[in-house]
């Protein structure tokens, strides 16, 4: 009798130790696949001497007190992109970005960050592509953003408007 009292009790254990795992697990997942509530909207135009540059990834590198790993996007045919949060989820957090950008091989998804790798010659000016030196700066508003970029091959300073997101958005 003692035996099979024992063995409910080991049962009984094991079944609260799945269970306690499983709220564990929970608990600090939090909001796994949730995506991140202080992400705002960010979509933006890449042009190059004026052309809008397609098979382009632009890449936001947080820089100063922003937080976060920074986002991602691929400009399509018009050279047009929406950034995604590296951890997923649309969007990017507010602050001080770093841009850099990288070639993306024909046919890459625009917008999608796992089909973005460097595929090589777009013509991009050398000083755009190292994220670490990049000239390209941008200021992502709580709000969201829309942000023009203006690249030049002639030595001309790049340009970058940014525009406070608005309810068209």
């Amino acid at each position: 009798m003692n035996f099979h009292c024992h063995e409910f009790i080991s049962r009984s254990s094991s079944r609260w130790r799945h269970w306690l795992t499983a709220l564990h697990v929970a608990a600090l997942c939090g909001g796994c696949g949730g995506g991140n509530p202080d992400l705002v909207r960010v979509t933006g135009t890449v042009t190059l001497d004026g052309a809008p540059l397609a098979e382009v990834a632009v890449t936001f590198t947080p820089t100063g007190d922003t937080l976060g790993n920074g986002a991602i996007g691929g400009c399509d045919a018009e050279g047009h992109f929406t950034l995604t949060d590296i951890r997923g989820g649309e969007g990017a957090l507010p602050g001080e970005y770093k841009v850099s950008f990288y070639p993306t091989p024909s046919g890459a998804s625009a917008g999608d960050p796992g089909d973005v790798v460097a595929g090589g010659g777009v013509g991009l000016p050398g000083d755009v592509v190292n994220p670490n030196s990049t000239s390209v700066r941008a200021t992502v508003p709580p709000g969201g953003a829309d942000v023009q970029i203006a690249l030049t091959t002639a030595g001309e300073p790049h340009l970058v408007e940014v525009t406070a997101a608005t309810a068209d958005l």
